[in-house]
């Protein structure tokens, strides 16, 4: 008898367990469902009929921008200096707020600057806005060897062919700059290139059989003195002399100007030589030596 007893009280208790997890249930899903229906009305009634307008006038303190253009290679393609920056018109901005971008013009930017590059991320073209054009060349290991701005292009005509500029660089063996300056080729012998790049051996080869057209030459010499009479130190692996020429010389000691350096044992240039020839002898005419 005591034991049936105590089974009735088990059930029960179960039952009861039940039924107050089934209320407990309930009961949250009725909260849950009066929330709901609260922040619907409350969203519907409340927040959608808010409109807000907030206005500000305040006077800019920029007044110079310069914007930069980037392609998808991180190249820079494209400037716009101060000047050229044209701002939104207030309508224009108001519009754009109200409307979004797709009613919305681009300024019209003015003075723009272009950049062309090729495979290599090498500029091979550029126009500026008071310039013009520039092409570049380089040779089969990336370094510029040609260059001709849209005012160099301009045909001169000497005894019945047309010639025009190019600024060129040759390198030496060790791939240091060993002269920079300006020279005219004619249609026929300007060089031959595939995609803006030369090749380094024929387009110095052409460079210098046409030595009577360079002009404006600077050079460049390391290692070793031009001039003997000179006190240069510590030469090795630097530069000993730039010189520049108003039209070329084969003889590297024929120039208008030279500066020449000298150097401690920590590589710093100790001494620089202003040197003008002045169409005089030198260093036989000391007061055209610059001791610096």
């Amino acid at each position: 008898m005591v034991e049936d007893v105590a089974n009735d009280d088990n059930c029960y208790d179960m039952l009861m367990s039940f039924a107050a997890a089934n209320a407990q249930n309930a009961w949250e899903t009725y909260l849950l469902a009066l929330e709901e229906t609260f922040n619907s009305l409350y969203t519907s009634t409340c927040i959608n009929q808010l409109k807000e307008q907030f206005n500000m006038t305040f006077d800019p303190k920029e007044y110079h921008y310069t914007l930069y253009y980037y392609d998808r290679a991180g190249n820079l393609f494209k400037t716009i200096p101060p000047q050229g920056v044209k701002f939104l018109s207030n309508t224009e901005v108001q519009d754009l707020i109200e409307n979004g971008t797709a009613t919305t013009n681009y300024p019209l930017h003015e003075y723009v600057t272009w950049y062309k590059y090729n495979a290599y991320n090498k500029v091979i073209k550029q126009k500026t806005p008071d310039a013009g054009e520039t092409t570049f060349w380089y040779d089969e290991l990336g370094r510029i060897i040609l260059s001709q701005s849209q005012q160099k292009s301009i045909p001169v005509t000497i005894s019945g062919v047309d010639y025009t500029y190019y600024s060129y660089t040759l390198y030496d063996d060790l791939g240091r700059i060993s002269e920079v300056g300006k020279m005219m080729l004619d249609v026929a012998q300007a060089p031959s290139c595939v995609a803006n790049q030369c090749m380094y051996d024929s387009f110095k080869l052409l460079i210098n059989s046409n030595t009577t057209l360079k002009t404006e030459v600077v050079r460049t010499f390391y290692d070793e003195q031009l001039l003997t009479s000179l006190s240069q130190d510590n030469l090795l692996k630097r530069v000993a002399t730039t010189t520049y020429s108003d039209e070329y010389s084969l003889d590297p000691l024929i120039y208008n100007y030279a500066t020449h350096y000298s150097y401690d044992l920590s590589g710093n240039v100790k001494t620089v030589y202003q040197e003008n020839t002045n169409s005089v002898s030198w260093p036989s005419n000391e007061k055209n030596r610059l001791c610096v």
